[in-house]
């Protein structure tokens, strides 16, 4: 498994890793359910977030993010559904939040050093990058200190 977060004191949702699905599981009565695709491409989701009652996946090999309503039926693409896909962004390796802002430093794609470090607003809607922001070195951990 790669990640897991809570979504409510029933319900665990679970990223299992090279796989590009997802899945929850009912802590009560212990009743899982495979949702199917969490994101586009290959490989898996390597960071989580859950505020406002919405999961919000971050996923290799193409860097995007996606927007999960666990009160609607999971379908990809529409639930859950891309919200940014910084472009060069391929692992997401280190994540953090401020405020409605989500952020995260994905790798560039093999053989190219350096990151791409990307964020989306859970107010606006709104979404950016920064390619290289510290030339040719990957972040690799974050955390808002406020």
């Amino acid at each position: 498994m790669d990640c897991l977060i809570r979504l409510d004191e029933r319900t665990v949702l679970g990223t299992p890793f090279i796989s590009q699905r997802f899945w929850t599981v009912d802590l009560a009565t212990g009743h899982g359910t495979d949702h199917g695709r969490a994101a586009p491409g290959g490989g898996q989701i390597t960071r989580t977030w859950y505020a406002d009652g919405t999961a919000y996946l971050a996923a290799y090999a193409g860097g995007e993010l996606t927007a999960y309503d666990p009160t609607r039926p999971a379908r990809f693409p529409d639930n859950p559904r891309v919200v940014a896909a910084p472009p060069d962004a391929m692992r997401p390796v280190a994540s953090t939040a401020y405020g409605a802002r989500l952020i995260y430093s994905a790798t560039h794609p093999y053989g190219r050093l350096g990151c791409v470090l990307a964020w989306y607003d859970r107010d606006t809607g709104e979404w950016g990058h920064r390619d290289d922001p510290v030339p040719e070195r990957s972040i690799q951990s974050m955390c808002h200190v406020p």
